[in-house]
């Protein structure tokens, strides 16, 4: 009866008048323009009086002293803020002028990143609230754009949540659910539910080197009951047996265990702060005297056998006790259980320990923990329980028949039934359109049933099964995909008159996004048939059927197999007969992937596929050896990725309707198109004829391909992707193993990873006579000429010099247009064949058409090596920096107009030199020799590469 007075005595005084939830908010801000009136209405939980915090910009911003704060009421019931950020700033956009007051809350905000070792800490949560629980809302919203995301990992405790943000707030909330950066959903909140604690601290970080954005924190009381903040203590003699934060120790077993062991202290007269089981600060407190520390000579390495191998010794002669005081309320209006845990290496210890008047004894077992927990009441076992406790604080004291009482941890657990273990977890993710539901009931000591809710409504759930016995439910019809889902599950009492109902809490999840499939064609089996090859789809769509072969109309010509993949290797597309006349417009969303393998020939491009319909979208792979896509015969993006010979890549092509156009290589962005071209305009249709004027054949393979309705997400792409190759594997085996690592632990002490941009000036080993503009000076008709080298394309120059005489040949790019500036370097392959005497000289050349730059090749045409190839590296930090204002030029050549190559000499000479690629090279992309064991693509191998191979191989078949 006391606890129910209490419990209607805490509801008068902690919700407001109106029936509402108690609700504290907070605005973060940069300035007087985004701060908000009391009587503004915002939030998803609509409220009013939110307390404005902020600072006119800067950076390292730290409060003084705690600031007060009031609710929604404004009331101040003692709640006080302490921040530290690393940022203030606002989105500057004017959205102060709104009359929906959102805008102006979602305008400023306060950044937090982990090298800022920034916080935000609610201290003094009213207990009512803490008692009730509460959920938590993190607004976010800054700069981000479709084009440049922010990934944001917000976390209390160590309950995380991540939200993506890719657009401003236009007058709509959208919650933000994952549970990793990969996988995060597009929104603008993230709400942590069911907390408990009376002080909060809320941490922030980004995947990129921007800051994770907080506009506003919204901490609303629910109306329902949720679990109370279990506690639980170990103690041990070294560090070694301590729980890290996810170990699960105990009867009621439970991770965020506090650890105390003999360097904390035997004697701890000044009270030590608790955290509960959600790792959130309890407010409960400790303090103890122990005449020792020991450990027992258990070898297990779980978190039971680490919880009862270290222990403190009690003696009430000695003066020995351990005192948990301010229990929370959350703990002491439902009452709770006290569990002792006990275990020495001493065999037939008995033991005496008392709370509150209740003494009960323990007998040891007469051996070490062995894996099952015994409860002892006056008998052996390994633990004891004190049940029905109410009161704020308890100390146990304790003895034994010889030696000391060994204590090896306690656990305070609240005894109101709940439901525990949700599966699908509360915020999960992509979870299967047929899962099933799972729960535990906990805290009972009754025969319970339960009810299980589930809806898209989380204010009105349906009914969905009743009167279940075993904890789970497996529903008749599949959920709908990409739907956020809502559930609870109610546990009844049916040994009371009438039935007591423990309502559960209030879950959420969100359904998989399955886009359907227009086709999915996968090479199982080759027949030929009637002079056509007959394929057998191994997909399980049933796309069986003929290849055809196009342009020229001979199978034989341009198509062929190579194991269960179509060759390609003339000029020739392939209709794949079954994929006509597919379902899809011009500004219809979709996705295409094909895995397709280069062959030897970099002279390429390839009509890998068309829709079927009169706007054709193909990939291709262009004159340079660049994966690139063709959407209506236009080229309109480009990956910068040179395929290697005879490997596997899987190319996805990505189209947002009225949005973007995206190219993934192996699962990874390479390009992106903001916007369809327009085809009617006079640059698009040059740029139409530029493509097909440079029509070459594709050699080379392809075998899976698939098309979606739908703009499929990334997480999707990478799992396509991760078919061919395999994730994790570094040597292109299509296997996971123990090589792998070997090859990341290499390239890990080699350390030769840097990061740079290369820009190709000239790859003669895709050169195109029309393309490229070289034009030469004093040197004889034929002695700049094209070749095949071994296979790839090179440049040979036949020099003949006389007396005084400087000969060479210039070079205009055709695709570089950046400012040289940013560029460090610049190189040249070079090759000697023959010649011995003169120098060789590069001279750079810029748009302002002042005077070159020029280097010559350390030791002179002698120095260059005969026969091999040998990279010619010029700095150009000389180049950008060599001129001076006190010959009237300006600094640095700015923008790079031509390059010339070419040998001078006093008494004459001739030879021939062999030129390829020109490069030049600056910061910003990442670039190695070793990519193949670089897992995470972030220009250096670490530890999280091998993590990656490590999940591989352990889910590798």
């Amino acid at each position: 009866m006391k606890k129910l007075f209490l419990l209607i005595l805490l509801g008068l005084l902690y919700f407001n008048t109106d029936g509402l939830a108690k609700i504290i908010s907070i605005n973060f801000n940069n300035g007087t323009a985004t701060l908000l009136d009391n009587s503004d209405i915002c939030g998803v939980a609509e409220a009013t009086n939110w307390n404005n915090i902020y600072n006119n910009g800067g950076t390292g911003l730290q409060s003084s002293e705690p600031i007060g704060l009031v609710d929604s009421d404004g009331i101040d019931d003692g709640t006080s803020l302490t921040y530290k950020v690393g940022y203030s700033f606002y989105n500057s956009n004017g959205w102060g002028s709104q009359a929906d007051k959102n805008y102006k809350m979602m305008e400023g905000w306060f950044g937090l990143r982990d090298d800022d070792d920034g916080f935000i800490i609610v201290n003094n949560i009213p207990p009512a609230m803490a008692a009730n629980g509460y959920d938590v809302y993190v607004y976010f919203d800054s700069n981000a754009s479709s084009s440049d995301p922010r990934n944001m990992n917000f976390n209390i405790g160590t309950y995380n949540l991540f939200g993506m943000e890719i657009y401003r707030y236009a007058g709509e909330f959208i919650e933000s659910a994952g549970d990793s950066f990969a996988n995060a959903t597009v929104g603008n909140y993230v709400v942590f539910r069911g907390l408990t604690g009376t002080d909060m601290v809320l941490n922030g970080r980004c995947d990129s080197t921007y800051r994770a954005t907080i506009n506003g924190i919204q901490i609303v009381e629910t109306d329902e009951k949720v679990l109370p903040g279990a506690i639980s203590i170990n103690f041990n003699k070294y560090s070694d047996t301590e729980l890290a934060s996810d170990a699960i120790a105990g009867v009621e077993p439970l991770t965020n265990w506090n650890n105390f062991n003999e360097a904390d202290g035997l004697n701890h007269s000044s009270d030590v702060a608790l955290i509960d089981n959600k790792g959130i600060a309890s407010g409960a407190m400790i303090r103890w005297q122990g005449g020792s520390a020991w450990e027992n000579s258990d070898t297990g390495s779980g978190g039971n056998d680490k919880m009862m191998k270290g222990y403190y010794g009690l003696d009430v002669d000695a003066g020995d006790y351990i005192t948990v005081s301010n229990i929370p309320l959350s703990l002491t209006s439902v009452g709770y259980n006290v569990y002792v845990y006990y275990n020495s290496d001493e065999n037939n210890r008995t033991m005496w320990m008392t709370i509150a008047g209740e003494t009960i004894v323990g007998i040891e077992t007469g051996a070490d923990f062995a894996g099952d927990f015994i409860e002892a009441d006056n008998s052996q076992g390994n633990y004891v329980v004190y049940r029905g406790l109410d009161s704020d604080n308890f100390t146990l004291t304790a003895y034994a028949s010889s030696n000391r009482a060994a204590i090896n941890g306690i656990q305070i657990i609240p005894v109101t039934p709940t439901v525990t273990s949700p599966s699908p977890a509360n915020n999960d993710a992509q979870i299967p359109i047929e899962t099933g539901f799972s729960w535990q009931g906990r805290y009972v000591d009754f025969e319970p049933v339960f009810n299980l809710y589930y809806g898209v409504d989380a204010e009105n759930l349906s009914l969905k099964a009743e009167g279940l016995v075993d904890g789970q439910y497996q529903p008749t019809e599949p959920l709908q995909l990409d739907t956020q889902y809502f559930w609870r599950v109610d546990m009844i009492d049916g040994s009371t008159d009438p039935a007591t109902v423990y309502p559960g809490h209030i879950w959420s999840f969100k359904s998989y996004k399955n886009p359907y499939k227009v086709i999915h064609w996968a090479m199982e089996q080759t027949l030929w048939q009637e002079n056509n090859y007959y394929i057998v789809d191994g997909s399980g769509w049933e796309n069986d059927g003929l290849i055809v072969a196009q342009e020229p109309n001979q199978v034989d010509f341009g198509i062929g197999v190579v194991g269960n993949a179509i060759k390609l290797d003339g000029d020739a597309s392939v209709n794949i007969n079954s994929a006509n006349g597919l379902p899809l417009e011009v500004n219809d969303s979709w996705t295409m992937t094909v895995f397709v393998k280069v062959g030897s020939d970099r002279h390429m491009l390839t009509r890998i596929a068309g829709f079927g319909d009169e706007d054709q979208r193909e990939l291709m792979l262009s004159v340079d050896g660049s994966f690139a896509f063709l959407y209506q015969g236009s080229e309109i993006l480009d990956s910068n990725i040179k395929p290697e010979i005879n490997r596997w890549y899987s190319l996805a092509v990505v189209c947002k309707a009225g949005q973007d156009l995206s190219l993934y290589v192996d699962g990874q962005l390479a390009a992106q198109c903001l916007l369809p071209i327009d085809f009617t305009s006079p640059a698009d249709d040059a740029l139409l004829a530029r493509t097909y004027a440079k029509r070459y054949s594709f050699v080379g393979s392809i075998d899976e391909f698939i098309i979606w309705d739908d703009a499929i997400s990334q997480m999707d792409i990478e799992l396509e992707a991760g078919k061919l190759p395999m994730t994790g594997d570094a040597n292109r085996d299509r296997s996971v193993n123990l090589y792998d690592v070997g090859l990341i632990a290499n390239d890990w002490m080699a350390d030769n990873y840097v990061s740079i941009a290369n820009v190709v000036l000239a790859d003669f080993d895709s050169y195109v006579e029309d393309e490229f503009e070289i034009v030469a000076d004093n040197w004889a008709t034929g002695s700049l000429v094209l070749l095949n080298e071994q296979g790839n394309n090179a440049l040979s120059w036949d020099y003949d010099l006389g007396d005084c005489h400087r000969i060479g040949f210039e070079y205009t790019p055709s695709i570089i247009s950046d400012d040289f500036a940013g560029y460090v370097s610049a190189s040249i392959l070079a090759k000697r064949l023959s010649g011995d005497s003169g120098s060789l000289y590069c001279s750079l050349y810029g748009a302002d058409g002042g005077l070159p730059v020029t280097v010559e090749y350390p030791g002179g045409i002698e120095a260059l090596p005969l026969g091999q190839w040998q990279r010619w590296d010029i700095d150009l930090a000389d180049v950008l920096l060599w001129r001076t204002d006190s010959i009237g030029l300006a600094d640095g050549i700015g923008q790079l107009a031509k390059i010339e190559i070419g040998c001078h000499s006093q008494t004459g000479g001739a030879g021939n030199i062999l030129f390829d690629d020109i490069v030049l090279t600056g910061t910003g992309q990442c670039y190695n020799n070793f990519n193949l064991t670089d897992m995470d693509s972030d220009c250096i191998v670490t530890v999280n590469d091998f993590a990656i191979i490590a999940h591989s191989w352990l889910d590798s078949e």
